[in-house]
């Protein structure tokens, strides 16, 4: 089969149109229970996506590995690069015989555990593995069945992003790896031109004049990056949350000595809006009996989640 270059190129640049896909370059180092993934720019070397998978402690339905980190450089977001590396990895791993599941060690944040609820949808990219008994979810201590091979770890998190191993379908397998070589033969390309041998050679020191290690530093970077760029628009969100549920038993002037002047521009707004309870209850109960108000502003909400 004559493979269509100008096809290939389209697919590529649907999933970083942000990005020359004759500038971007990927390499997948394996090792026997680590996968590491590395999407970059080159001849400059600018890293701009990562993904790892470890194998699971449990069988999760044999051999399974998961995704225990992806990170997509802050201003790429928007371009589907982290759903290209998804891809990417699973193809990697599905082309060894292993389905994927998402970190059960640790846990997903929430960002990317959208990608492992896309998959459970109709005319999914990818289809649910089975044990030999015929099984495709993951049971977790203290409710494992008579079949040893589901049996999963949860680790940390409460409840994992996906309960099942995946296996990409047959089309979407194909074109992922027709992508991911056209990406590969352009990291051939930058060492076979020396590239890769110039670029090393202006390392600073720390990095020993190792591509691998300076990957590997970049990426560990990246991800922390965007790990921390996320926990603040998850504290906000928390802060967010505490202000509001604080205003259901402090007065607008303990509110401001606690949050500051602007938020009583903010309670202004909600005094102003339909059904706003606050503002429902200052008026019928008031606020001198906290307990009293705190009841009224709960069944206000309750109300407005009726309606």
């Amino acid at each position: 089969m004559k493979l269509d270059l100008e096809y290939l190129r389209n697919l590529i640049l649907q999933e970083a149109s942000a990005v020359n896909a004759e500038e971007l370059a990927l390499r997948i180092d394996r090792g026997n229970d680590v996968v590491d993934v590395y999407l970059f720019t080159v001849p400059d070397v600018q890293l701009i996506a990562t993904v790892q998978a470890r194998k699971t402690d449990k069988p999760c339905i044999p051999e399974t590995w998961q995704v225990t980190s992806i990170a997509v450089r802050q201003d790429l977001q928007s371009q589907k690069l982290g759903f290209f590396s998804y891809k990417v990895v699973i193809a990697e791993l599905n082309g060894r015989g292993f389905g994927v599941t998402s970190d059960h060690s640790v846990g997903t944040e929430p960002k990317a555990a959208e990608f492992w609820k896309r998959l459970e949808g109709e005319g999914s990219i990818a289809i649910k593995r089975k044990t030999k008994e015929g099984n495709d979810t993951f049971d977790y201590p203290p409710y494992e069945t008579p079949d040893p091979d589901d049996d999963c770890d949860a680790g940390m998190a409460a409840k994992p992003a996906t309960d099942h191993s995946w296996a990409l379908t047959d089309s979407v397998y194909g074109a992922t790896e027709a992508e991911a070589r056209k990406l590969k033969s352009n990291y051939f390309e930058f060492v076979l031109s020396g590239g890769k041998k110039a670029f090393v050679e202006k390392l600073p020191s720390q990095f020993n004049k190792k591509f691998d290690y300076y990957l590997r530093i970049q990426a560990d970077k990246l991800f922390q990056d965007v790990y921390l760029a996320e926990m603040k628009v998850s504290d906000f969100k928390l802060m967010e949350l505490i202000k509001e549920e604080l205003q259901v038993v402090l007065t607008n002037e303990e509110a401001a000595e606690m949050f500051g002047e602007d938020i009583l521009e903010d309670l202004e707004v909600l005094d102003e809006e339909e059904n706003n309870p606050w503002a429902i209850c200052t008026d019928s109960v008031g606020r001198e009996d906290k307990e009293k108000y705190e009841k009224c502003v709960k069944s206000v909400k309750k109300q407005n989640k009726e309606r």
